[in-house]
């Protein structure tokens, strides 16, 4: 069994929702290079997704899915991921917590 859904597979959940009214909420857990890309602030695929039925996506940044990160480059990851919400999804539902996303961080690190 793969532990990652092929592009395929997801191609065929991307026409059955078509197909049925788009009645799954679809959600992504991007982990290892698909989550090095969206750091590093790279959305090509991110945007697929979007484009594919999906409404939202975790990032999973951790070691353990091989993501490599730089502590004393968290705030430049957290303006990518900024970024890259507003290009991804220019006209996003109502969230409260995304706002409150900033204070969530560190004084060094907070989003400008």
């Amino acid at each position: 069994m793969h532990r990652y859904a092929s592009p395929a597979w997801v191609e065929t959940l991307d026409r059955v929702n078509k197909e049925g009214g788009q009645l799954m909420r679809l959600a992504a857990h991007l982990c290892g290079a698909r989550c090095q890309e969206v750091i590093e602030g790279d959305f090509a695929f991110a945007k697929q997704l979007t484009d594919m039925g999906f409404g939202r996506a975790q990032v999973n940044a951790t070691a353990q899915n091989a993501v490599v990160v730089d502590a004393g480059d968290s705030k430049r990851y957290a303006d990518n991921l900024m970024r890259g919400f507003e290009e991804v999804s220019p006209n996003p539902k109502p969230n409260p917590n995304r706002d409150l996303l900033p204070s969530y961080l560190p004084a060094p690190h907070r989003l400008t």
